[in-house]
């Protein structure tokens, strides 16, 4: 009986250990591809808090019934330098790119956002 109980372990740990060895197809991780959709973003405001910095509130359009207003440093986890403001030419009401990563391969963050201060390439005319 105890012959038996060591074989059935044995059986038991080979075939654990060839199961933990098997490869999978699945990407774990990077590498990652992305799909890319660039939605423009309105600039409500730039608040300046302090000497050197600021936050630019906007609002993000993703179609013609939904809107979104997200500030920049929730995007980007920190302030936005006024000089880089100013070196871009960024006022109130200009139109910048809000950009959504959805993944295609891998097994990466789904869903992802970042918002460029470059101009949105569609841009919304304010007049009608």
């Amino acid at each position: 009986m105890r012959a038996k109980h060591v074989v059935g372990v044995a059986v038991l740990l080979t075939l654990l250990m060839a199961l933990g060895q098997r490869q999978s197809t699945d990407v774990a991780g990077g590498p990652c591809s992305y799909d890319t959709v660039d939605y423009p973003a309105v600039i409500l405001d730039i608040e300046r808090f302090n000497s050197t910095e600021c936050d630019i509130s906007f609002l993000v359009v993703w179609d013609e019934e939904a809107t979104d207003t997200i500030l920049y440093s929730m995007q980007s986890d920190g302030f936005l330098a006024h000089t880089e403001v100013e070196k871009r030419g960024l006022v109130v009401g200009d139109t910048v790119c809000y950009r959504h990563y959805q993944i295609s391969s891998g097994s990466c963050n789904p869903d992802m956002f970042s918002i460029s201060l470059n101009k949105y390439r569609n841009a919304i005319s304010s007049t009608p």
